[in-house]
């Protein structure tokens, strides 16, 4: 026998051997299925008399709160914050409050007065919120501070 026919010899062998396996693989799959066919048969009745819910819970709507040490009408940061708010109102329906001109000495009783009131965002425009926020956010870790 020459190398060449040997060689295809074997690989009949090889591919022989793997049909068998996938064969008995099919058969002990189709075998599990069927002895569990009722159990099968009783979970999908289950799952098909089950009632669907198709309502959606009523969801609260956000409380957000707009804080500036700016002003809303200094056609700049300030008036696009406010426009920017009252488009959240127009198109969400959610309850924003706006309040511009806060001193930078009361930034931080600004924020907890806003976060003991139950807002659920609190957006602070301006560089100065930055430590404050932080130091606030931690007390009221419930609470999204941008």
């Amino acid at each position: 026998m020459t190398g060449m026919n040997k060689r295809l010899r074997i690989g009949h062998l090889s591919t022989q051997k793997s049909l068998v396996g996938i064969t008995i693989i099919i058969s002990l799959s189709w075998l599990v299925v069927m002895c569990h066919y009722d159990f099968f048969q009783e979970a999908y009745a289950q799952i098909q008399n089950q009632s669907v819910q198709t309502s959606i819970p009523d969801l609260k709507s956000p409380r957000v709160a707009y804080l500036t040490d700016g002003r809303f009408s200094d056609a700049g940061w300030g008036a696009f914050a406010y426009n920017a708010g009252q488009e959240i109102i127009s198109k969400y329906g959610y309850e924003v409050s706006f309040l511009d001109n806060v001193s930078i000495s009361n930034i931080e009783t600004t924020l907890k007065s806003y976060a003991v009131k139950d807002y659920d965002i609190i957006i602070a425009q301006g560089y100065e919120w930055g430590d404050p926020v932080i130091k606030v956010a931690k007390e009221y870790p419930d609470i999204k501070f941008v």
